[in-house]
């Protein structure tokens, strides 16, 4: 269509229309807390690796995996999730999977300790045992008792 001057302000306002910005859609919008912040993630490459580990916490999760499903080589994610959330990734998913560890203790007193480690995504209970004792000063054994105890 040609620039006339009896066509010249639709076409102004046609391309004027076009240029406005388009509203993010709700698979680009991700919230989460971290360190009891909440994280609004416009960025859909973060919002789909978050979406992916939240909703897979009890699988194994490899950093080349994580990494591709943000369609970044794993040195770029992890600058790219550090920036973003001021934390590096994989103590983000550890922080994930230890509250989820909690919960399981607290729901469940008939769970070995192994069950859990392998519902929080971690292939070894002793590899569970030493970050859950990292994280919380104790072993999930001595830490389901301590429990037991109050409760009882």
């Amino acid at each position: 269509m040609a620039f006339t001057p009896n066509n010249g302000f639709k076409t102004v306002s046609d391309f004027l229309q076009i240029m406005q910005p388009q509203p993010i859609s709700d698979d680009m919008i991700f919230t989460k807390k971290i360190d009891n912040k909440k994280i609004v993630c416009c960025d859909d490459r973060l919002a789909k690796a978050i979406k992916y580990v939240t909703n897979n916490i009890d699988e194994p999760i490899s950093l080349k995996h994580i990494a591709g499903i943000a369609c970044m080589t794993e040195q770029s994610f992890c600058r790219f999730f550090k920036k973003k959330t001021n934390k590096k990734f994989f103590e983000y998913l550890h922080e994930l999977r230890m509250q989820h560890a909690l919960q399981l203790l607290l729901q469940s007193s008939g769970n070995s300790i192994c069950d859990i480690a392998y519902a929080c995504g971690y292939n070894t209970s002793s590899h569970f045992c030493r970050i859950f004792k990292i994280y919380y000063g104790e072993s999930p054994h001595r830490h389901r008792a301590s429990i037991n105890k109050i409760i009882a």
